[in-house]
């Protein structure tokens, strides 16, 4: 064998080692990231979305002659007892009964709900929202 051979010979040889080395190194690589996504992902992650979440008081029907079985967790209320029929959706420029709201929000209706000395813009803002997406909305 001569010289010119020898050389390729440990031409290739370090060609072969090299790609070992990086096959070897981008699998340690790859697998180093697989165990950090997985340790990301397992990770609980909390979300706490915006708002105060209240308990759930169920779905009760009642007559206007039950008395209330407790106070409601919220005000205004998001779930309990309630009149059998829902209200009308749309704007209310007079205070409605909590236990017609309710049944509404159990339709999956928005209640949005302002005080009665809310300003005149605030009250517009509102009408404006209504009139935009105003399907399944009460404001009162």
């Amino acid at each position: 064998m001569n010289e010119i051979d020898q050389q390729r010979i440990e031409r290739a040889i370090r060609r072969n080692m090299m790609r070992r080395v990086y096959w070897i190194g981008g699998s340690i690589f790859f697998v180093a990231g697989i165990i950090w996504l997985g340790i990301i992902i397992s990770k609980k992650i909390t979300i706490v979305p915006p708002g105060q979440v209240y308990e759930d008081l169920g779905q009760q029907h009642i007559t206007l002659h039950d008395a209330l079985p407790k106070e409601y967790n919220s005000n205004p209320p998001t779930s309990g007892w309630h009149f059998a029929r829902p209200a009308e959706w749309g704007i209310y420029k007079e205070e409605q009964s909590d236990q017609i709201m309710i049944h509404n929000l159990e339709h999956g209706g928005i209640w949005i709900s302002y005080k009665p000395d809310t300003s005149g813009d605030v009250k517009k803002k509102l009408e404006s929202f209504y009139e935009k997406y105003g399907r399944k909305i009460i404001i009162t």
